[in-house]
Parts: C-alpha cells; sequence; structure tokens
C-alpha cells in the first residue's frame, strides 16, 4: 500500500501564495521587467473582471475599450507615484484580495 503525501490545507496554500505573491511584488519593485510581466499576466483577468462589474454597475457594460482603458489606468496606478501602492503590499493576504 502506497501512501500519498497529504494534501496542503487552505492556509498551506494561502501562505505560500502569499509568499510568492511577497517576491514577485519585491522583484517588480526592483525593476525587473520580467516580473512585471509576470505580474500583469497574473492579475490581468482579475483587474479587468472587477473593472468591467464596476463598468456594469454604471450602465457601461458593452463598452470593451473602456473597460480596456480602465484596465490598463489600474496597472499604470500601481506603479505611480513611485509605486507606493506596490510597497504598501505588505503580503498579509494574497495579492489578488490587495
Amino acid at each position: 500500500m502506497t501512501t500519498s503525501a497529504p494534501e496542503p490545507t487552505d492556509s498551506a496554500v494561502t501562505n505560500l501564495r502569499t509568499a510568492s505573491d511577497r517576491k514577485l511584488v519585491e522583484q517588480v519593485l526592483s525593476g525587473d521587467v520580467s516580473a512585471w510581466r509576470t505580474f500583469v499576466l497574473s492579475h490581468q483577468r482579475l483587474v479587468r473582471s472587477r473593472v468591467a462589474d464596476v463598468s456594469s454597475a454604471f450602465g457601461r457594460r458593452e463598452d470593451e475599450s473602456a473597460i480596456d482603458d480602465a484596465t490598463i489606468e489600474v496597472f499604470a496606478a500601481l506603479v505611480s507615484h513611485n509605486a507606493a501602492p506596490l510597497r504598501a503590499f505588505q503580503g498579509r493576504s494574497p495579492l489578488a484580495t490587495y
């Protein structure tokens, strides 16, 4: 009988994700272009989805170009003012909830 490794708990998965997010943010803040690309690719669907939700709440769900523009603005805001929003990330929870 073979035993397999136990499944990680939700908190263990969250801790791994949070540590990974902290490392990614540190790399982005150090100017790592590849890390920024990874950051954007990892979060663009979530950010765009939230932007679309807000757009829908204001009756503009079908305005795809406005949603795309606002999504770009979110990412631009993260690196504005010497990346102050990213520097404020403390890594106590996954980046997706930040």
